[in-house]
């Protein structure tokens, strides 16, 4: 027991002088949670050596993530169980390397309660790491468990079973063998439920003659043979595809069947991004995909301006605190003006309160994704000239609306998504354009621009901004046909 705990404080000791490092090999990505049994039927030292496992195997690793400043990393969690469940620490901590090392030294292993019920580590693990928006879907699962595979009272063998059958749908689980105090390792009915916890090849053996290094760089070496674990290439240059498949995240569906609050909800924000120099793709795509992980709200259009570091992201929540919580979780090297807008459909009906049919409602949803098509952004101010009354201003916009809906209505009509900006005289909208002639031929105006209401008729002024635009799916594949 004294020879474990001094071998514990001289990892830290090398760890806290930076001499500790990976093991020069590649680097696995993955969110591992332990669940470390901590019952009454495995004693004191056998824990040790488990605490000294856990914190071996975390040291090789040198891709570890903290506050997403790594582009494809790994995150740890652990829980212990015996009687009760409980979290040690989670993936919402963000912890650096360094602190997780000093979190599994400092770790109380006592037993809360002598039986093993293992089905609650569980359902923790899945519940509580697993199924959490905190979670990085990017990169595969792991449960590593470290226990003597018996659970007890036995008449909870079946609750076990479920859940982990359950859980192996989507993650891996290895089983670190730890010996009953009992000496019950070896009995049939440890083995059966030793081999529903995980495969013969993915258990290893842990006890009192273990070289626990050694053991800690055999798991990591398994995981290194199975290429679902292993990080994509620090130079894409030298890799077969200059973005890894582990960049890609779940888009949004290309079109909803109902537009306007059934889509958007009801707080709806562009947000128009800037950010530092020299970031890649994998950089713009993990802030992307973790605003779309945010609890009750939803990434639409993420859209980055050609040759600028500039995205125009289009997000929806329900409520205006969880778009708060949303912006405070994001990566602090973006910053972000945050304009409140409405797509056209409920610009139209709650603000110019028109009575429209299912038909045009329709009409002025995009036709097809804009998703991996070249956009025009094309930013549009107005300017009232003064004297208007509301009321003509009202007429002006209800009339450019239907005429908008009829148009888009029409076989050939523009394929587009617009916005307008609450509470000002500007409107934004994304648009695939057959022909840099027509774009110009359209801002400028046919016939002087008198086929456009609000200028006819309202306007002192009217001036358009264009950008170039790139959904972000499509940089990592430029020449894949999104609607094949």
């Amino acid at each position: 027991m004294r020879v474990v705990y001094v071998r514990m404080r001289i990892i830290l000791l090398v760890w806290a002088m930076g001499v500790v490092s990976s093991q020069g090999k590649q680097s696995i990505c993955a969110d591992i949670v332990f669940a470390l049994e901590t019952s009454c039927s495995v004693d004191d030292e056998t824990k040790a050596l488990a605490k000294v496992f856990i914190q071996d195997f975390v040291t090789m690793f040198d891709s570890v993530k903290q506050k997403n400043v790594s582009n494809v990393a790994t995150q740890f969690g652990l829980l212990a169980y015996d009687a009760t469940p409980r979290p040690v620490f989670t993936f919402d901590e963000a912890l650096s390397k360094q602190e997780i090392l000093q979190r599994i030294e400092t770790f109380k292993m006592e037993t809360t309660g002598c039986k093993t019920l293992t089905h609650n580590a569980i359902n923790m693990a899945s519940d509580d790491f697993f199924e959490t928006t905190l979670n990085d879907r990017r990169t595969p699962d792991v449960l590593v468990v470290l226990t003597d595979g018996r659970t007890q009272p036995q008449k909870y063998i079946q609750k076990t079973t479920d859940a982990i059958q359950k859980l192996r749908e989507t993650v891996r689980t290895i089983v670190i063998e730890l010996p009953n105090k009992k000496g019950r390792e070896s009995l049939p009915e440890t083995l059966e439920q030793l081999n529903t916890l995980a495969e013969v090849e993915d258990r290893f053996k842990l006890d009192d003659d273990s070289d626990i290094e050694d053991l800690a760089t055999e798991v990591f070496d398994h995981l290194l043979d199975r290429s679902e674990f292993v990080c994509p290439p620090a130079d894409p240059v030298h890799s077969v595809h200059p973005c890894h498949e582990k960049c890609q995240y779940t888009p949004p569906p290309p079109k909803t069947a109902q537009p306007g609050l059934g889509r958007f909800s009801r707080v709806n924000v562009m947000l128009d991004c800037t950010y530092e120099e020299n970031c890649d793709i994998q950089f713009l795509k993990d802030f992307a995909a973790e605003l779309d992980r945010q609890p009750k709200c939803k990434m639409y259009y993420p859209l980055k301006a050609v040759a600028e570091n500039r995205l125009y992201v289009i997000y929806g929540c329900e409520r205006a605190g969880y778009l708060e919580k949303a912006l405070m979780t994001k990566d602090q090297r973006f910053t972000c003006q945050v304009q409140p807008i409405m797509d056209y459909y409920d610009f139209a009906i709650s603000t110019l309160g028109l009575n429209v049919s299912q038909e045009m409602t329709d009409a002025v949803m995009p036709r097809a994704s804009l998703k991996c098509e070249h956009l025009i952004a094309v930013f549009r101010e107005l300017n009232y000239p003064p004297g208007k009354t509301f009321e003509e201003i009202m007429a002006a916009w209800k009339g450019h609306a239907l005429v908008a809906y009829v148009i888009r209505g029409t076989t050939g009509a523009e394929n587009a998504e617009v916005f307008h900006y609450v509470g000002e005289e500007r409107e934004v909208i994304f648009r695939v354009w057959d022909s840099p002639e027509l774009l110009d031929s359209i801002i400028v105006g046919a016939n002087g621009g008198n086929d456009w209401v609000l200028q006819k008729k309202m306007t002192s002024g009217l001036t358009h901004r264009t950008k170039l635009l790139l959904h972000l799916d499509c940089i990592c594949n430029p020449d894949r046909d999104m609607y094949a």
